[in-house]
């Protein structure tokens, strides 16, 4: 059992704000999300993959009264944190992969990917961002946010301190602003637009990829041996 889960069993309901504090070390939430709320659509729907406890959904609901978020997680809790105000504007999914989503062919018109993208193992980061273009196409949408974190600055170097240690994840490694550039142009290939960087907090870097309408995209590969042509 990680020291991050013993402190949640141990605080019961008083670990949101400790845990909101812990978190302000790394990331200021509300920067990341005053940025984002800046090029998301007017009345979008939003997927969040890897949502957690709900901090970036409540920062961002704050300032956008119109959107919604649905909250998609591979863990069995999400969303403790969530106001309850935010109830009717916020749907949960928690055990629920990108892969799982896909399959549901929802609509949204944007994605959000904040703080996953180094959780999920190096050898499997190709085939995540395969789930994600898959979600792209199914759910018709037009912006990928992503944040993550740059490697080799204090922060950075903390982030992967407090995951290995605190939550417990001994195979996070961090991907700098071009890694993750590069891998989002090599899955998303014919149906990216136009992306940009930004860094609106201290080491967090986002990345904002716009993605073509959906008929304007170039079509999926047909796979061989698929008997198509």
């Amino acid at each position: 059992m990680s020291a991050g889960t013993i402190a949640r069993k141990l605080l019961g309901a008083r670990f949101q704000p400790v845990g909101e504090l812990y978190r302000s070390i790394f990331v200021d939430v509300d920067k990341i999300a005053r940025f984002w709320a800046g090029h998301l659509p007017a009345g979008a729907r939003c997927i969040e993959i890897g949502g957690g406890d709900g901090m970036m959904a409540n920062a961002l609901l704050r300032r956008r009264p119109d959107l919604s978020i649905t909250m998609a997680d591979v863990a069995q809790s999400v969303g403790a944190f969530l106001e309850e105000r935010f109830a009717a504007r916020t749907h949960v999914r928690p055990r629920t992969t990108v892969a799982d989503l896909a399959r549901e062919t929802p609509r949204a018109e944007a994605i959000i990917i904040a703080d996953v993208v180094h959780h999920v193992p190096a050898g499997g980061r190709e085939s995540f961002f395969s789930d994600v273009r898959a979600l792209c196409r199914a759910s018709g949408c037009e912006l990928l946010l992503i944040k993550d974190v740059e490697p080799g600055t204090l922060r950075g170097v903390l982030s992967l301190l407090s995951d290995r240690y605190v939550t417990g994840d001994r195979e996070v490694s961090l991907l700098s602003t071009a890694e993750m550039v590069e891998l989002v142009e090599r899955a998303l290939g014919g149906m990216l637009g136009e992306l940009s960087t930004a860094t609106p907090d201290a080491a967090n870097y986002c990345i904002v990829a716009n993605l073509k309408p959906e008929g304007e995209r170039a079509p999926e590969p047909v796979a061989r041996g698929s008997g198509q042509v």
